[in-house]
Order: structure tokens, then C-alpha cells, then sequence
């Protein structure tokens, strides 16, 4: 893949991070208003957002291959976001999981695809 470190091309790569959601961001005002939960695009752009970290370098989002979510992930919760990283045809799959971290249960996972932002 262009423009990122040859590593990841040759072993695979595990990141973990933990964020916490934070009440006050304006996505929930309209997400809903009497109900607020994190959209799922959101959950998307962590994912993006712990590979640019570890890569140091912008990395976009290509393809979502499949995704499933299985809890509403709510303002103030503590979400973990373990990525398992491979090379694929186009830039590097990632098959992330994402967790509450306060009791460990599953909030959503998906296989996706990164590749450099241009």
C-alpha cells in the first residue's frame, strides 16, 4: 500500500484504544433528540482515526465489507476498539471489534478496508 510503513505488509498489526464519548457532541442533539446514541459512521471514524495514529499519517476509510452492531453505544460511555491489521488487495483490511469498556460487552464489529488519504 502507498505512503504506509512496508511493517504492516509483512506482519500482521493489533492496535488497541480506548475513547470516551463525549456527551456534549453535537451529533447527539439530532441523534436523537430524546433518545441520543452514537451513529454508527461515528464508531467508523474511530476506527479511522486509531490507524492514522499508529500509522502517523491520515488513512481514509475504502470499503466496508461488513458490519454489525449489537449494543447503542450512549454519551459518556467508555468504548474500546481492538483492529486486527492485514494487507489486502488495495490497502490493509482491518476487522475491528468495538467493546464497552466497563464491562467488556460487544457494542459492534466490522471488516473493513483502509487505505492512504490522498
Amino acid at each position: 500500500m502507498e505512503n504506509l510503513p512496508n511493517s504492516i505488509l509483512e506482519n500482521p498489526v493489533k492496535l488497541n484504544r480506548e475513547f470516551l464519548i463525549d456527551a456534549n457532541e453535537p451529533v447527539f442533539a439530532g441523534h436523537f433528540p430524546t433518545y441520543p446514541i452514537l451513529p454508527g459512521v461515528m464508531l467508523l471514524s474511530l476506527a479511522r482515526s486509531a490507524m492514522s495514529d499508529h500509522f502517523g499519517r491520515p488513512v481514509q476509510l475504502s470499503e466496508v465489507r461488513r458490519q454489525r452492531f449489537s449494543k447503542p453505544v450512549l454519551p459518556g460511555m467508555r468504548v474500546a476498539i481492538d483492529l486486527q491489521l492485514t494487507p489486502c488487495a488495495g490497502g490493509v483490511e482491518a476487522t475491528a471489534r468495538w467493546t464497552d469498556a466497563s464491562d467488556g460487552s460487544a457494542l459492534a464489529r466490522a471488516e473493513l478496508v483502509m487505505s492512504s488519504a490522498a
